[in-house]
């Protein structure tokens, strides 16, 4: 289905007339509204791309920098790796504390 014909279906929809009880019918209409979500969420995802490609570009050619690539650190930091730099460390002994005059 493409999506004038899914946003045309969707339009007739009318809540007060859904009979809840028949689940085949209220399946297959969640099912019709979600895909319908779906497309309309990937090109909304799409055009803040564009759009933040295109502000990029307007502040390339101002002189200023476009948005900064960063890049992720070197360094593991799962929860594995941080479970297992904490196994390693050893309990350090206590030192006795007396008062010295």
């Amino acid at each position: 289905m493409d999506f004038e014909y899914r946003s045309g279906l969707i339009g007739k929809i009318n809540i007060d007339e859904i009979d809840f009880n028949n689940a085949p019918f209220v399946k297959e209409t969640m099912e019709l509204v979600l895909n319908g979500y779906e497309e309309l969420y990937c090109k909304y995802i799409e055009m803040y791309r564009i759009a933040q490609s295109y502000k990029n570009e307007v502040n390339t050619l101002k002189g200023e920098k476009g948005t900064p690539d960063i890049k992720p650190s070197k360094k593991s930091t799962t929860q594995e790796a941080v479970k297992n730099d904490t196994d390693t460390i050893e309990p350090q002994s206590k030192k006795n504390w007396s008062k010295s005059s």
